[in-house]
């Protein structure tokens, strides 16, 4: 037989792509970690069992008047929240996570057949490290994968009618856009895609002035009305959404970027670059360099689509990092249009070794270094992690107790996931009501000053070790907009903003999942008697106010108050290792309060403090260490 045939050379090639595709797939087997994944199943079930799309919140026992942009989050993704229940209904989250994966491996697989004529090789390179270094990071079960499917479903649909001429390719638009529009808000997105597309060639078709070596032939007048007629329609297929017209307003109105500055999705780049950069950052900014580099060259050569689509995706990820994959999957699109050809072989035995070599690597890596996803039971179950207080949800479950919970913005989703209808939540971790943000912020006390933190963890300590005076001297900004924003809100105390809105049950992690800081409420909850701890698993406290439907609950599994240090001790170790000061510090300051002060007290101060010299918390702690071991040896 003759191994050196281009049969042979084809099929050796098609082997390598599918070991790829499966690798690809393979790496996105994750198990389900985001937080409002929880959310958008909940929201699905209820449209299935209502048969109506909620424009008011259900989860909340909140009051009050829901906003535009809130009534725009509770529908803009109705589609997509049917599916994900349907699919979670079924399978369970298994389901989910084999959706997520074959959602970006088709991602991938769109982008490698839009550039795979620059090479075999080449776009495998250039496709896969588009899929380990930037989407990989962005795995979520949110309906803005969908926006992510379909950017490059409609890249792909123009890229083959300019190439092939035929509506046979852009006759699907209309119907992607209607399906697109009732799936993500990102279907704008979409919209602007196919109207850089269309102005492109009519400006082509109108001065037919580009470089004869650029190989794309410009459309007829016949096919140049085909393309607008179905612009037009796309967009008009686009209002049959429940938001209509008014959709398109939600790209003019920003989140409070005083409410979210800590939440990662929402910085920018620079930002995460100089804090905490990764593998995507960097990619991210090799991206954006080749992208300039790409836009130079099709000015020049008057390729009007991808220097639009390149110049338009850039800018928004340098606002927030969550536009990333979209400007990556326009990127590594455009990659097709790059002046290069791949040179000929001379010789087949060249090609067989290159080939042979490379499904060697994929063979080693798949067998070696890769273990089986499908071995991480985690894949088919929710778990107790940041977001998912599994545990706590199934005691209360378990022992019945229901009522109007105040919780923390992380565990809401999964809190109003598992215990909706017969308990309510105030606000979850969607941005429905700014105002029930605020105000939740500030019964957590992410408004307190720093003065007011530690007077409250004076407070703690016993009378006979005296207290620590702290003073600092920049102001609370956060603080501040409150009060210039909400004067009601911010002359409450927690204590009446609780009663305000007529909370029952306090559902909170005791250490900050960003900072690792203790939230301010932890250390009123230690001297509130009004406030019954009656649960502590090492990711979540739970409390339930001092109340007749209460009683039973609480004369069965009423906690010492001191287990609530244990609680900030066993969620800091957790951090540690992402060395963060705050996590350090938060161990050391609840071992001091649980009158341990020793040398493995001092290692978390000390670690706290060679990570951020500033960390005030450290210093507080290492004062008050020096204070603890005085009084002992007096």
């Amino acid at each position: 037989m003759n191994f050196f045939n281009p049969d042979v050379e084809r099929k050796l090639r098609v082997l390598i792509v599918s070991l790829f595709f499966l690798y690809i797939f393979a790496a996105f087997i994750k198990p389900i970690l985001d937080s409002d994944t929880p959310w958008h199943l909940k929201t699905g079930e209820y449209i299935v069992l209502n048969k109506k799309v909620p424009t008011s919140d259900p989860f909340s026992f909140a009051n009050d008047k829901i906003p535009f942009i809130g009534k725009f989050i509770l529908t803009q993704y109705w589609l997509s929240q049917i599916f994900f229940f349907q699919i979670y209904k079924i399978c369970g989250p298994f389901g989910l996570v084999i959706t997520g994966a074959l959602t970006f491996t088709s991602i991938i697989i769109l982008l490698w057949f839009l550039i795979k004529d620059k090479g075999f090789y080449i776009s495998l390179f250039v496709t896969g490290g588009f899929a380990f270094n930037t989407l990989k990071d962005f795995l979520s079960i949110r309906p803005q994968i969908f926006t992510f499917l379909f950017t490059a479903i409609v890249i792909f649909l123009m890229e083959k009618y300019k190439k092939k001429k035929s509506a046979y390719y852009i006759l699907p638009l209309p119907f992607l856009m209607v399906l697109w529009a009732n799936m993500h808000g990102g279907f704008i997105y979409g919209i602007i895609i196919i109207a850089f597309y269309t102005i492109s060639e009519v400006i082509k078709f109108c001065k037919p002035s580009k470089l004869p070596d650029s190989g794309d032939e410009r459309l007829s007048s016949k096919q140049c009305y085909q393309l607008i007629l179905l612009c037009v329609i796309s967009v008009l297929f686009s209002l049959v959404n429940p938001n209509t017209y008014k959709a398109f307003l939600y790209v003019f109105i920003t989140h409070s970027k005083d409410l979210f500055a800590n939440i990662q999705e929402y910085q920018t780049p620079y930002a995460i670059t100089k804090s905490n950069p990764s593998k995507m950052i960097y990619s991210f900014w090799l991206y954006l360099f080749v992208s300039l580099i790409m836009m130079v060259i099709f000015i020049k050569r008057r390729d009007f689509s991808p220097f639009f689509l390149l110049l338009f995706s850039a800018i928004p990820p340098l606002i927030s990092i969550r536009y990333i994959p979209l400007f990556s999957i326009v990127a590594t699109s455009t990659f097709g249009y790059i002046p290069i050809r791949t040179r000929p072989e001379t010789s087949f035995k060249w090609r067989y070794g290159i080939g042979v070599l490379i499904l060697a690597i994929f063979l080693f890596s798949l067998l070696i270094f890769s273990s089986n996803p499908f071995k991480d039971e985690n894949i088919y179950k929710f778990k107790d992690s940041a977001s998912y207080p599994v545990t706590a949800t199934d005691f209360l479950i378990r022992n019945e107790i229901s009522g109007n919970i105040f919780c923390s913005y992380n565990k809401s989703a999964f809190i109003l996931f598992r215990l909706f209808p017969a308990s309510r939540v105030y606000s979850d971790s969607r941005f429905i009501s700014e105002k029930r943000i605020k105000k939740s912020l500030k019964i957590s006390g992410e408004f307190d000053s720093a003065e007011e933190r530690f007077e409250n963890i004076n407070r703690l300590l016993p009378k006979n070790i005296g207290t620590i005076s702290i003073s600092v001297g920049e102001k609370n900004i956060h603080n501040n907009i409150l009060k210039e924003q909400d004067n009601t809100t911010y002359n409450r105390s927690w204590k009446d903003l609780l009663d305000d809105i007529n909370a029952e049950i306090i559902i909170h992690e005791a250490v900050n999942l960003y900072t690792g800081n203790i939230y301010p409420i932890i250390f009123k909850l230690v001297r509130e008697d009004m406030w019954k701890l009656i649960y502590a698993d090492g990711n979540v406290l739970i409390f339930v106010k001092d109340i007749q439907k209460f009683r039973e609950v609480i004369t069965r599994y009423n906690e010492p108050k001191s287990l609530i240090y244990d609680e900030i001790v066993m969620e800091g170790l957790r951090g540690v290792d992402q060395k963060i000061s705050g996590y350090y510090s938060s161990v050391a300051l609840a071992l001091l309060l649980k009158g341990v002060a020793n040398s493995d007290t001092n290692y978390f101060i000390e670690n706290a403090l060679s990570i951020d010299s500033r960390n005030i918390t450290a210093h507080y702690c290492k004062a008050l260490h020096v204070l603890m071991n005085q009084k002992k040896i007096t």
